[in-house]
């Protein structure tokens, strides 16, 4: 008789636990996916880590991930614009290619695994330059996305560093916004741990 009591309190305690987690791991997600800052915050060196926020930009709020790496901008450059090479630089980056179109864009295609899915990525991208800034672009939706715009910039951070910004505004019908954001906050961390390790391989020695 005394075994009972326990097994009762054990019943009802346990899925109240789980129940609590669940609870805080949605809350979670929905703050992360909606609190937004006015203004971008990026680090000044490679020791403050991977910043990730989501900022106000025009009315949208857009997830925006900053990392220092210290090798020189062209190095970073070159990597974040090896389009044939991302499924090497991000394993979940599945089959990509990259082609350069006769207008000057890039066309990028490839498979992407997220928290929420894997989606076909086929857009074009487009190659600007301003002093030692670099940036590529796009702003190229197609199924399943209703909304795919962002950009990696590479500028310089001190004297032999750079500093590489990403950005992803992306809308998927079918799952809340602040789902999509925060999926895209979570994985664009991995994502510049996976860059900056890949090119600290490549170039590891020199």
């Amino acid at each position: 008789m005394s075994g009972e009591p326990r097994r009762v309190k054990k019943r009802v305690v346990v899925p109240a636990l789980i129940l609590l987690i669940l609870l805080g791991t949605g809350a979670r997600v929905v703050i992360k996916g909606s609190w937004a800052d006015d203004a971008p915050r990026d680090p000044t060196s490679s020791a403050d880590g991977i910043v990730r926020q989501l900022i106000l930009e025009n009315g949208r709020k857009v997830p925006r991930i900053a990392v220092v790496i210290d090798r020189p901008v062209e190095e970073v450059w070159a990597a974040i614009t090896s389009y044939d090479h991302f499924s090497e630089i991000f394993p979940d980056m599945a089959g990509s290619k990259g082609a350069l179109e006769a207008d000057g864009r890039w066309h990028f295609t490839g498979t992407a695994t997220t928290l929420v899915g894997s989606w076909p990525v086929d857009v074009k991208i487009t190659h600007t330059h301003e002093g030692a800034s670099h940036r590529a672009s796009w702003d190229d939706a197609s199924r399943p996305f209703t909304v795919n715009r962002g950009s990696w910039t590479v500028s310089p951070s001190g004297t032999a560093s750079a500093l590489v910004v990403y950005s992803l505004d992306a809308e998927i019908p079918g799952y809340p916004a602040f789902a999509v954001r925060y999926a895209i906050l979570h994985r664009s961390k991995t994502a510049l741990r996976d860059l900056r390790a890949w090119i600290e391989r490549q170039h590891k020695g020199a």
